[in-house]
């Protein structure tokens, strides 16, 4: 339902009102107010929780004069009214500075004998003078209080408005309210002073105005800070000499036990430290960590409030006394200068004569210990040069000063310690020596340094690993260089666990540590590695082929590992070794790459030698296990040589070569390798039974054309003696009387045929084509059996049983057998190792053949649709068929046009798209371009076509 209408007209005067109020247009409000008695009534209506004076009080500027506000207040606004925040416009016009603003709401007010409400709150318990004060307006705050506004009024956060005056220093709204502050009694404990709030922003005016004996200088804020300690702490100089000036206690503790001065010197503010320091604040005070002025000056990494106390103070004695001084952790201010700040604040502790005895509570950490760790070199020389330090001395871990400098990335801290005599194979409490935590920090100039001082590199840790198998966990190919430099035996031990360095560097991830590793192996080839490691290196390529990281197949593994067959764990599991196989389908270039490696020149003939071991790992010996079962000079099986595979059929479908059939890998089946290993076994004895088949392919071939050459159908003999078919089977004349060739050639052909069933079934039956053949292929052989089988039986006819008469459908299925034989000729030939007839037909080949053939017939289909438009009313184009035909026969050249609408089409295959035979004596006598007019202008306008379709 609609509104009324005068309900949408007093809607559209109330918004023009609201953003005539909004642009401030006096003149404009002025008029919507005179005589419109419904907007007067709804000056008070709120419009996103504000009436038209917050919007006023909110939005104009201090410039501006009140005659809109006068208007408003004239016609009835409110100005009691709330927003959404429990703010009248008072409120909004005291926070934005409108002293104009504000006189006129408050004289409205008087003039209409209502007192002016200055003590209202807000949501959050701010009375207008709270909003004035914080915003630093003392020209309001002075009206509001010359209006008796109560100034003790406390917010939700119990401030009064002398605590937003203070927080943001303005002073003059501090001058006006601090005599009518009722003194920090009044406050509650929890609420910090003014004074305090003051000195937390550094406000030292607001400080001189707050002095008196309502404040207290020593209250206790938070953590039990007083206004010193917080001016301290913020390295405010000039609010600390004033609040020292007022008398505020010097050496007050707050919750940590620190001082104002310690608060000072803990966040390196020297100038206020020194201000204090001289005006006699004491120095020897200890916190309640036992913390004095010299651990919290370490903290400060300039060094120059440690250089002030150390040499600068007046009171030298007393510093003396605490700089050998613990706190409750056994730290002195030397362990904390090395540990904490810059290297300065060591060595002014070290110049006055700081110890190096010293050790912490919880870790026995020395200096030594601390210099090292945190690599200050400097520290670490003049600590080693006063010769009074323990050089290896134990942390609770059993790591001395020199394990923990072999961590660090540089071999100056170690070459120090090193000329100092430390116990270079120490270990700590895992049983790592120097090398192991070099190792593992990945630091080589390090290790470098380590392996030339002589550090044991066999030792081993308790978890049995070397270093070798630490650096090969960091992934550190330098440091696994360095160490199998110093020794190459590294590589083949095992940790408790059973892993080489190489199996950690696989599980880690670390591909180039893995590559560097496998092929620093020093071993001459993979048949001389330990029965463990070659066993490992196996076990690592079929994870890393299940897992599909060829990455770590590209960082090493080649025909080393998948190339060459491991007799003796091919008879452990019974099976053949899988990696290559899976190599074929996941990553068929790298398996490339291991073809690759599989040939090589021998040295003396220069002749390409293969090894076919890749290809033939289905056998063993079982009485030597590693010995090979081939003879390497022929590549013949040797007579002890057993199967893995029980099932020959099943070792041969998940062979190499069946893998790169089923993955379509066309260059590892055009491989070097792959082509000669294929000509080896046709040579060898494929040779024979391939002939076989491919002379019964080629005779039954000849025997069936020959026997088809002497095949007739019925109608053919009928059109031939002028006869028809019922005549013949009537009569039963002499032609019907088989030949002798063609009873030869049926002979022949049917003994053929009957011999290559046989064959065909006994090769699937024995490689059990029934359950891993392909069906495509067991199809084809179907078909081919079927339509030979509809040739040649004998079928009567009219009680006439003829070998060379057929039905034209039987006449068929030969013409089409003759054409699958030869497709199945032509794919025996192309299967010789030594030739390639036709193009491998895969996936692709297949997609492109369909595309190719796709775009053809729809250009044909849209010429001869076209020319079917066009031409529909002659006869050579009254069907789609025919339009079809005349469109081929254009595109080929005009050969022979018009010709083919002269063939009468008599056989069953075409006879349901006969339409017209033309061979009446019209249109035998004339041309082809007058027996079908309008050929012609087809003809002229070929090229119009041809255009219009590019």
């Amino acid at each position: 339902m609609s509104r009324p209408l005068a309900f949408s007209r007093e809607e559209a005067d109330f918004s023009t009102f609201w953003n005539a109020v909004l642009k401030r247009d006096a003149t404009k409000c002025q008029t919507l107010l005179q005589g419109n008695s419904e907007l007067k009534k709804k000056i008070n209506l709120k419009k996103n929780n504000s009436t038209v004076l917050h919007l006023l009080a909110s939005k104009i500027t201090k410039e501006e004069g009140t005659s809109i506000l006068k208007l408003l207040l004239d016609h009835g606004a409110n100005v009691r009214a709330e927003d959404k925040g429990e703010n009248t416009p008072l409120h909004l016009a005291a926070k934005e500075g409108l002293e104009s603003f504000c006189q006129t709401l408050i004289g409205f007010q008087e003039a209409h004998n209502s007192s002016p409400d200055l003590d209202k709150t807000n949501a959050e318990g701010m009375t207008p003078m709270h909003l004035a004060s914080k915003m630093g307006y003392s020209n309001i705050v002075k009206l509001f209080l010359d209006k008796k506004a109560n100034p003790n009024v406390l917010n939700n956060a119990h401030w009064l408005p002398l605590h937003h005056a203070a927080d943001g220093g303005f002073t003059d709204c501090c001058s006006l309210l601090f005599p009518l502050y009722a003194g920090d009694e009044s406050l509650g404990p929890s609420v910090k002073s003014p004074l305090m709030l003051a000195a937390h922003g550094g406000w030292y005016q607001c400080l001189a105005v707050l002095s008196g004996e309502k404040t207290e200088l020593n209250r206790k804020g938070p953590r039990e800070n007083t206004a010193l300690h917080v001016a301290a702490r913020s390295g405010y100089t000039l609010c600390v000499k004033e609040l020292v000036r007022m008398g505020s206690d010097i050496n007050a503790k707050n919750k940590s036990g620190n001082t104002p001065i310690m608060e000072a010197t803990q966040t390196g503010f020297m100038c206020t430290a020194i201000f204090l320091a001289e005006m006699n604040a004491k120095l020897d005070t200890i916190n309640k960590e036992s913390k004095n002025l010299l651990h919290l000056a370490a903290w400060d990494p300039s060094g120059e409030c440690m250089d002030f106390f150390l040499n600068k103070v007046a009171n030298k004695r007393d510093i003396a006394k605490m700089i050998d001084n613990q706190d409750c952790h056994g730290y002195t201010p030397l362990h904390y200068a090395l540990k904490k700040s810059g290297e300065r604040n060591g060595l002014l502790l070290l110049e006055a004569g700081a110890s190096t005895k010293m050790k912490s509570n919880n870790n026995a950490k020395t200096c030594l210990h601390l210099a090292v760790e945190n690599q200050k070199s400097a520290a670490v020389r003049r600590i080693l040069s006063r010769g009074e330090c323990e050089l290896d001395a134990e942390l609770k871990t059993k790591e001395t000063p020199f394990l923990l400098s072999t961590k660090l990335d540089s071999s100056d801290i170690c070459l120090q310690l090193s000329r100092k005599g430390p116990r270079k194979n120490a270990v700590n409490m895992y049983g790592q020596t120097a090398l192991h935590l070099c190792a593992q920090y990945g630091h080589p100039s390090v290790m470098k340094l380590l392996l030339k001082l002589g550090v044991d590199k066999f030792v081993k840790d308790d978890n049995g690993s070397e270093a070798l198998h630490t650096a090969a966990a960091r992934g550190n190919v330098k440091c696994c260089k360095l160490l199998m430099e110093a020794s190459k035996m590294s590589c083949k031990v095992k940790d408790d666990s059973g892993r080489y360095p190489l199996n950690i560097a696989f599980e880690k991830g670390h591909r180039d540590a893995f590559s560097f590793l496998l092929n620093s192996l020093p071993f001459k080839s993979y048949q001389n590695l330990p029965g463990g490691l070659r066993i490992a290196i196996r076990s690592i390529a079929q994870t890393a082929l299940e897992n599909r990281t060829s990455a770590f197949w590209e960082a090493g593994f080649g025909a080393s590992v998948v190339g060459e067959t491991d007799p003796a764990s091919n008879a452990k599991r019974n099976v053949p070794c899988h990696n290559f196989r899976r190599l074929v389908l996941l990553y068929p270039d790298l398996a490339r790459k291991v073809l690759d490696k599989c040939i090589s020149l021998h040295p003396v003939t220069k002749h390409t030698v293969y090894d076919f071991r890749i290809f033939e790992d289905n056998f063993f010996i079982e009485k030597d296990i590693r010995k090979s079962p081939f003879d390497f000079s022929t590549w013949k099986l040797l007579p002890e040589a057993e199967d893995l595979y029980s099932d020959k059929v099943e070792w041969k479908r998940k062979h190499p070569v069946n893998m790169m059939l089923k993955s379509q890998s066309i260059h590892l089946l055009q491989h070097q390798l792959t082509t000669a290993w294929l000509k080896h076994k046709f040579v060898t004895y494929t040779w024979l039974p391939f002939m076989l088949v491919l002379i019964l392919h080629m005779l039954s071939a000849f025997a069936l054309m020959g026997y088809m050459f002497t095949v007739r159908t019925w109608e053919q003999l009928a059109r031939k003696n002028n006869m028809t078919v019922e005549e013949i089977c009537a009569k039963q004349p002499d032609f019907l009387t088989d030949s002798d060739a063609t009873k030869a050639f049926y002979s022949i052909t049917v003994i053929l045929f009957l011999c290559d069933m046989v064959l065909n079934v006994m090769y699937k039956v024995r490689l059990q084509v029934y359950k891993y053949g392909n069906f495509g292929a067991r199809f084809v052989d179907w078909i081919y059996a079927a339509w030979m089988l509809a040739l040649l039986l004998p079928i009567p006819y009219c009680g006439v049983v003829s070998l060379g008469v057929k039905w034209v459908y039987l006449w068929e299925c030969g013409i089409l057998s003759i054409l699958l034989m030869w497709g199945r000729l032509g794919n025996t030939v192309s299967k010789v190792p030594f030739i390639s007839v036709y193009t491998p037909v895969t996936q692709k080949f297949v997609l492109s053949f369909l595309k190719g053939m796709l775009y053809v017939l729809s250009v044909l289909f849209v010429f001869a649709y076209t020319f079917l438009l066009l031409f529909s009313d002659h006869a050579a184009f009254s069907t789609i068929y025919q339009a079809w035909v005349k469109s081929v026969t254009w595109m080929f050249g005009d050969l022979a046009v018009g010709e083919v609408d002269k063939v009468k089409f008599i056989y069953s295959i075409f006879r349901s798209r006969r339409v017209w035979a033309p061979d009446s004596a019209y249109y035998r006598q004339r041309s082809p371009q007058q027996a079908v007019p309008g050929w012609a202008a087809v003809t002229t306008r070929r090229n119009i076509f041809v255009q219009v379709v590019i």
